[in-house]
């Protein structure tokens, strides 16, 4: 019977002794470019490349890396390794591989337009539960002219005038890039919901409202949740020859075939004049990040500027409970959610600024809107060290979040304003530079110089892989170009 049992205990064993010996000898997964993506892990569109249909990818000059030119460079997941990347006026949509989807548009790139007789700028894009594309901007009628000034006061000069007549739009997009027919009227609706007309700081109003779309997401049912503003008043400008506009935020909900269905001037949206993004924070629940600053009079008193934070409700008002969060920065920050809730700001602040000149930080806040005090120190970790090889000063770092909660923060590395590739830097869940990662947490991902560096975006995969992208202004004319890598993490 003890030789039997002897017997039978040999296969465990030499089950076990195997196990123990593979797991000592298998190799980890090296850190580097995704092979499989692209062209050794990268990919780039210039201006030479064309789509399938012969779809130029090109900019108008220097208005190539303006907010104003379309869509800041933003990264969304499609399933099974696809990815839909929007950047100035185009959406590009690539397979897992990295080449760019024939079924999508003109070979894989769509240039988003307006209804025959109208100009559309995209600003923001996100997919809806059923796989269809949302797109926020504004519209006008082609040829429109702006308002002219309604009170001809003692500092005006020729050539001022008004803000254009614009309405906020949202456009849906069928998966394949075509506008969906059952959604407002051909794919769009296009409203300035319900704004109040702007006032003139020389006295009198102008005629027509004027209200645009920053930011979109969708609730769980596939109503579209938009995030605006409204221009309330035309600003002269010292030396009193041009003028700004101060505006209001407001959010709006949809139904799913484009009828307005609410309109919501919570007060922390409203004070916010800028509408920078808007994302899903769990549930029903939406990130709303605003900017409160940027006009000429603020800068001509010295008025520090923030980013306010707000969750809200389907119905856009802020959810019980949770309070408003503001940062001083220097400009609109950017965001992520964790698996927690808990929401990622990155943005630059002249605190702890370097020689004058400000530094990025990062802030987590819980889902009550209160700073994490587990998260750097009292939930802000200021990171003066990126300063030296990076961007990260001019635009806020691109912030993701890997499924450990780990922040990860993305910049175009330059060389004397050129651009030459990007940096990469990883943090702990508690907000430390994660030496794990890269050389002392930071990866370096070398393009050849190209250009003037522009915005970026940074998205963590569901099998932990990071994908990059960045815009890059090739000259003052030459048009622009798109740069793309995936990379992945020893662990």
């Amino acid at each position: 019977m003890k030789l039997l049992k002897a017997i039978l205990l040999v296969p465990v064993l030499l089950v076990f002794l195997t196990g123990a010996a593979l797991a000592k000898t298998a190799p980890k997964q090296r850190a580097g470019l995704d092979r499989s993506f692209g062209r050794h892990g990268k990919v780039v569109l210039s201006a030479q490349t064309t789509g399938a249909g012969g779809t130029e990818l090109l900019m108008n000059g220097s208005d190539a890396l303006d907010h104003q030119a379309g869509f800041a460079t933003k990264i969304l997941p499609l399933g099974k390794g696809r990815l839909l990347v929007a950047s100035g006026p185009r959406l590009f949509r690539f397979e897992a591989n990295g080449k760019l989807d024939p079924g999508f548009g003109d070979g894989g790139v769509l240039e988003v337009q307006g209804p025959a007789g109208q100009i559309l700028m995209p600003r923001s894009v996100a997919i809806d539960p059923q796989g269809r594309i949302l797109i926020a901007g504004e519209a006008e009628n082609l040829g429109a002219s702006p308002e002219p000034l309604p009170n001809a006061g003692p500092f005006t000069f020729p050539g001022m005038h008004g803000p254009l007549p614009i309405r906020a739009a949202v456009l849906r997009l069928l998966a394949d890039g075509k506008p969906d027919p059952s959604f407002g009227s051909g794919g769009i609706v296009e409203s300035t919901f319900g704004a109040p007309p702007p006032s003139n700081s020389s006295g009198g109003a102008y005629a027509t409202p004027v209200a645009q779309g920053t930011a979109i997401t969708s609730d769980s049912e596939g109503h579209p949740i938009l995030a605006g503003d409204f221009v309330t008043q035309s600003i002269l400008c010292y030396p009193f020859t041009s003028s700004t506009f101060e505006t209001q935020g407001f959010v709006a909900r949809l139904g799913t075939n484009g009828a307005v269905k609410t309109v919501s001037t919570d007060p922390t949206v409203a004070s916010s004049r800028f509408a920078g993004s808007l994302s899903t924070s769990g549930g029903n629940q939406f990130l709303f990040l605003g900017w409160q600053g940027g006009h000429c009079m603020r800068a001509a008193f010295a008025e520090p500027s923030f980013s306010v934070t707000t969750f809200l409700d389907a119905f856009g008002n802020a959810v019980a409970g949770t309070s408003p969060a503001s940062v001083e920065s220097t400009g609109p920050a950017t965001a992520a959610v964790d698996s927690k809730g808990r929401a990622i700001l990155s943005y630059n602040s002249m605190k702890d600024n370097v020689e004058g000149l400000a530094v990025p930080h990062l802030t987590r806040l819980n889902p009550n809107g209160a700073p994490d005090p587990s998260f750097g120190s009292q939930g802000t970790r200021a990171l003066p060290h990126l300063f030296q090889t990076s961007q990260f000063r001019q635009e806020p770092a691109a912030v993701s979040v890997d499924a450990s909660n780990r922040p990860v923060l993305l910049g175009m590395a330059s060389d004397y304003e050129v651009s030459t590739g990007f940096n990469l830097v990883r943090l702990t869940a508690r907000g430390a530079i994660d030496k794990r990662f890269g050389k002392d947490g930071n990866v370096t991902i070398p393009f050849p110089p190209a250009g003037h560096p522009g915005t970026v975006a940074v998205m963590v995969d569901g099998r932990g892989r990071i994908v990059l992208a960045g815009r890059v202004q090739i000259g003052s004319a030459e048009g622009e170009q798109i740069e793309i890598a995936r990379y992945r993490p020893a662990h």
